[in-house]
């Protein structure tokens, strides 16, 4: 209701995965005061209302493979970043609990192990189609979903073009919720601006 009232942009309702509780979706967000304002509004009225993220609560979020684009390279980065860096990612994502939430790995599990294993493809890679064959799994429950993704139109923005980050213990901390955010859109953000050595990461990824 304070949803409806307030924010008709936002959807709350219950989930077949929820026993008891629902869960709350934001619209296409922009890093703007406004948005940010929306988020702490909604979150501060859960802490009022003794609302609670339990143990079984994930925080999904995505954000538009457009970001990336069509650029092999940079989705060659990106993936690197990502092996290198998942066991650490993880960890952030905790939030402010000490650890995982319960079945994350079922719905969740890591995946840099696996795009590892497609490191000499990747290194070989020419074009988005190859990129794609590393990429898909059929399976959506994993750390990051990349079924979602549109590649034959990754340079122009659409709605439900979207890399889906998985990890994410739910929360009702706006401060949380920003720091993921924030996290993942820098990290899909960097390979465009030539911001990593590349010698470093490769000595990571080893």
């Amino acid at each position: 209701k304070f949803i409806d009232e307030n924010y008709s942009s936002w959807y709350s309702d219950t989930d077949g995965s929820l026993n008891s509780g629902g869960e709350i979706s934001s619209p296409i967000l922009r890093d703007n005061l406004k948005s940010w304002n929306q988020l702490k509004s909604i979150c501060d009225f859960l802490k009022n209302g003794k609302a609670n993220a339990d143990e079984m609560a994930g925080g999904h979020i995505h954000i538009g493979a457009n970001v990336i684009g069509s650029d092999v390279e940079k989705w060659k980065k990106f993936i690197k970043v990502y092996i290198a860096y998942e066991s650490i990612l993880f960890r952030f994502f905790y939030g402010e609990k000490v650890k995982p939430r319960e079945k994350l790995k079922r719905y969740a599990p890591p995946i840099a192990d696996r795009l590892y294993k497609q490191l000499d493809k990747l290194n070989c890679a020419r074009d988005i189609d190859d990129i794609k064959n590393i990429l898909y799994y059929s399976d959506r429950y994993q750390a990051i979903n990349f079924s979602n993704i549109s590649f034959s139109s990754l340079d122009s923005f659409e709605e439900d073009n979207t890399i889906e980050f998985r990890v994410p213990n739910g929360t009702i901390e706006e401060v949380i919720w920003q720091n993921n955010i924030n996290a993942i859109a820098k990290l899909m953000l960097a390979p465009s601006k030539n911001l990593m050595d590349i010698d470093y990461l490769e000595y990571k990824i080893k």
